[in-house]
């Protein structure tokens, strides 16, 4: 009987010794988990914090020196020695200033991996706001099939009464291909700014569409002649020497002008998982930045 009731003590005290050691072993598996998970938040607001500076790094060292680094300080001082002495002018001179660059692709390395970047002038791009004021929506559907290439198009956004984004326009959700074909769809339209033109600095077929808005395209032709002729003239001058009537010059020149207020920057991570777009213009000295994430 002694051993009997031994034997049952003995296993009640091994089912309590599995039991314990079955909480134990929960007890750490949680401890573990836990502790996992805290490394893992950890990590990951280490990455949202680099992300951070990375894009404060980005409008402040790129696009609030955007006017420097496309050399637009190089070109106004060489337009205003050719302008005092048109005689003076070479060949080579007057090449290099009808290129007009407006556009800077370059790779900058963040925490040790590349990133590829995109700077642009947004105030050398013909203004869908701008179109839709002038004209129509229907006009703005056909700049953009003339300019924004093989990207899929949503023609309904052309009944909102604001554009915001580009991923009103585009499908922006097409992988990585796709998001870097918004830098070449959107390389001559924008969204951003003011609404006015560089018109000494755009390309010629930005100016000859946006001139289009106004006059003839006959007197289009003949203004972005006039200005490849002569790339060293202010906007003003070069219509000057053109036969457009005074009322057309004026209200070309109320939003055509010699000067950029809008910047883009657009940059990709190597693995494709986002596309950032920041924005800054410029008002005066100080500027104001938007960003978008996708």
């Amino acid at each position: 009987m002694t051993q009997k009731r031994q034997v049952e003590r003995g296993g009640y005290v091994l089912i309590m010794t599995v039991m314990t050691m079955a909480l134990v072993v929960l007890f750490l598996v949680g401890i573990a988990n836990h502790s996992l998970g805290l490394a893992t938040e950890a990590v990951l607001q280490e990455k949202a914090l680099q992300k951070r500076w990375k894009s404060i790094s980005c409008q402040h060292a790129i696009l609030k020196n955007a006017r420097s680094i496309l050399r637009y300080d190089e070109l106004e001082q060489k337009r205003a020695i050719i302008n005092r002495a048109p005689e003076s002018a070479t060949g080579e001179d007057l090449r290099r200033l009808s290129q007009r660059p407006s556009r800077l692709e370059f790779n900058v390395i963040f925490n040790g991996t590349m990133n590829r970047m995109v700077l642009a002038d947004e105030s050398c791009k013909i203004n869908l706001l701008k179109v839709k004021q002038l004209k129509s929506r229907e006009h703005v559907s056909a700049v953009v099939i003339r300019f924004a290439g093989r990207l899929p198009i949503d023609v309904s956004v052309l009944s909102n009464p604001m554009w915001e984004s580009w991923g009103q326009f585009f499908d922006l959700t097409a992988g990585q291909g796709g998001r870097a074909a918004l830098w070449t769809a959107t390389e001559s339209i924008t969204l951003w700014g003011d609404g006015n033109l560089n018109a000494r600095q755009c390309s010629d077929d930005v100016l000859a569409e946006s001139l289009a808005l106004v006059v003839l395209r006959s007197e289009s032709r003949q203004i972005v002649e006039t200005r490849q002729e002569f790339p060293y003239l202010k906007f003003a001058d070069v219509l000057e020497r053109t036969e457009i009537d005074e009322d057309s010059k004026a209200k070309l020149l109320s939003w055509m002008v010699n000067d950029s207020t809008s910047f883009s920057l657009y940059f990709y991570e190597p693995d494709g998982t986002e596309t950032e777009l920041h924005v800054a213009s410029f008002f005066g000295r100080s500027p104001q930045f938007i960003s978008f994430v996708w």
